[in-house]
Parts: C-alpha cells; sequence; structure tokens
C-alpha cells in the first residue's frame, strides 16, 4: 500500500512543481484537486500508509538532493490535502 501511496504523492508533486511549461494552471489545479477529492475517502490504514510514505520521501529527499521545493510540498503534503492521521475520512 505504501508504493502506492508514494505514487500518487509524487505524482501530486510533479503537478504541483511542473509548471504552466508543462501543464496548463486549469489542468494542474483540476488534477490535484481531484487527488485530495479522492484520498478524502481513504481509509485509515491508507491514511497511515500515506502518512509512512511521506516521512520516507522526506527521509530520502533529505538524503540526496536536498531540493527545498520538493521537501516543502512533502512536508506539506498531508495538510494540503486536508488529511491528517488518525482522522475518520
Amino acid at each position: 500500500m505504501k508504493t502506492l501511496a508514494k505514487a500518487v504523492i509524487q505524482a501530486a508533486a510533479f503537478l504541483e512543481l511542473s509548471g504552466e511549461d508543462a501543464l496548463p494552471l486549469e489542468t494542474t489545479v483540476r488534477g490535484l484537486e481531484g487527488i485530495a477529492r479522492s484520498l478524502h475517502s481513504a481509509s485509515p490504514a491508507e491514511v497511515t500508509a500515506l502518512t509512512e510514505a511521506v516521512a520516507e520521501l522526506v527521509e530520502a529527499e533529505t538524503a540526496t538532493y536536498k531540493r527545498p521545493e520538493i521537501l516543502a510540498f512533502y512536508q506539506g503534503f498531508m495538510e494540503n490535502v486536508d488529511l491528517q492521521e488518525g482522522e475518520e475520512t
């Protein structure tokens, strides 16, 4: 489950950080809103997997590239999609 969670987070990071040269802003916003909407029906186990995936992605990014924009995205992901571990969805 964590592998899928990482894929979702990385896809969202691509949408958020790729810029208008890659995708029109409207497309980016619709994509990110769709991801957030879908995640609102996540089970508690899926929210846990997302939380753990974010932590692993932050750790990996910190150990390698240390790109501030990627780190900021990962660190704010759960709040930005309005999910916190332990909340009922």
